[in-house]
């Protein structure tokens, strides 16, 4: 019973980074002719993405800890949050507040979509090399 909650956990969690980020923000822009708009709307997004981390990052490694799972796998989910949390907090701020189209923006807002990448990646990661039931 504790696996399956410890995949849905990551089913989730993963999935909501997946889909986000590279269907729904990439779809704003190819849709919505207001790029600013879009921006807005996908940074919103990006936000309750936080909020889903936040969450599911922490019951992961309760899950993880719970079957005995050790290394990398409970230093993924911190990586990707701290990566989030950059994002957040760090960067999203200054991207806001840069004028699109200048290499200010452009710097930023490539930083935040390699972390984003990397954060991505982990978590692909941690769906690929997720133990089988009973192995440690």
């Amino acid at each position: 019973m504790l696996d399956a909650v410890c995949r849905a956990v990551l089913t989730l969690w993963v999935g909501s980074l997946w889909t986000i980020g590279y269907l729904v923000a990439p779809a704003l822009f190819a849709l919505l002719d207001d790029r600013a708009i879009a921006g807005r709307i996908a940074g919103e997004l990006f936000h309750i993405e936080l909020w889903v981390t936040l969450a599911c990052a922490p019951a992961f490694v309760l899950c993880e800890l719970a079957q005995r799972r050790r290394g990398f796998r409970l230093a993924a989910p911190v990586l990707i949050l701290g990566a989030q949390l950059v994002i957040e907090i760090l960067l999203r701020p200054r991207i806001a507040a840069s004028a699109p189209g200048t290499s200010t923006f452009a710097w930023l807002h490539g930083v935040a979509a390699m972390l984003y990448l990397s954060a991505s990646l982990l978590g692909l990661w941690l769906v690929v090399a997720r133990p089988r039931v009973g192995a440690a």
